[in-house]
């Protein structure tokens, strides 16, 4: 009984330290760019590009960082083998800084007061795919890039012959792309498991 129990104990940490991203690499991001219509975003980065789904109260908000100044927050991001990535991030900005008209639209679209009642934000889980990158996009970079750490596994993690041309290359002329300013940005690397 005592050495089933030990081999289920082995079996159970092997099996949880397959499924841990126990490597990363970091990305600079110089510009993210909506892409109109369709509830993306395109984030471009020094290696590579990420074309991000969005749930539509995220693209509505971030459609007004023209206005609003947010702070971002990125988190726990992390891609397969299958160069899909995941990871959350989340939009804060101060009550005083915007509008009463603003700060109720941020309301409708989920945006909650936090600890503090000066400050409202908003979390989202993201999903997409990475792509190699370009520089034929309509640049307009951030002042400071912002670095993030992807996590992946280690010995799984291919990514020669895998990534292919960014949609944007491949159709530039067909998407409108709208430049977003965020201002002051926060990255935060995940320790340990990205789950």
């Amino acid at each position: 009984m005592k050495k089933l129990l030990v081999v289920l104990l082995l079996l159970t940490g092997c099996t949880r330290s397959l499924w841990e991203y126990n490597e990363k690499y970091y990305e600079t991001l110089l510009g993210f760019y909506l892409v109109e219509g369709e509830h993306k975003v395109l984030a471009v980065g020094e290696k590579y590009s990420y074309m991000l789904e969005l749930k539509p109260n995220m693209y509505d908000a971030l459609k007004l960082s023209r206005e609003v100044d947010f702070s971002l927050r990125l988190r726990k991001f992390s891609i397969d083998d299958d160069n899909r990535i995941s990871g959350l991030v989340k939009l804060t900005t101060q009550v005083s800084s915007i509008s009463q008209e603003n700060v109720s639209y941020l309301n409708t679209l989920g945006f909650q007061e936090g600890v503090s009642s000066s400050y409202i934000s908003d979390e989202w889980q993201l999903h997409g795919e990475r792509y190699l990158g370009s520089d034929s996009y309509p640049m307009v970079t951030l002042e400071k890039g912002v670095t993030v750490a992807i996590g992946y596994q280690g010995d799984k993690f291919d990514v020669a012959g895998r990534i292919i041309a960014t949609p944007v290359t491949l159709a530039f002329d067909t998407l409108v792309l709208t430049p977003l300013m965020v201002g002051v940005v926060i990255v935060y690397a995940a320790n340990g498991s990205f789950k």
